[in-house]
């Protein structure tokens, strides 16, 4: 499930210090899946995907922009996720 307390897990944040940091990347990557795929709401498996998105625009967000250059990173984008659900609906 797409929550605040779910990404607060995932990255380990214990305290509420970063609420809005978190909120403002989970709004930021459903309204891209939602815009990418043309949809309204996400199901299931689009907000476990939109999870680990969170995770790695945390990750970025935290590393000035430098998770992206990690060796062995990901990088997905909302176009990547439209392609995916598309070939499984």
């Amino acid at each position: 499930m797409l929550t605040i307390e779910n990404l607060k897990l995932l990255v380990n944040c214990s305290d509420n210090s970063k609420d809005d940091l978190l909120q403002l990347i989970i709004d930021k990557v459903t309204t891209a899946i939602l815009s990418e795929l043309d949809i309204d709401c996400l199901n299931k498996k689009l907000e476990t995907i939109a999870l680990d998105l969170c995770v790695l625009q945390y990750h970025k967000v935290v590393t000035n922009g430098q998770g992206s250059e990690v060796p062995g990173d990901i990088t997905v984008t909302a176009q990547d996720i439209g392609q995916v659900y598309k070939s499984i609906i």
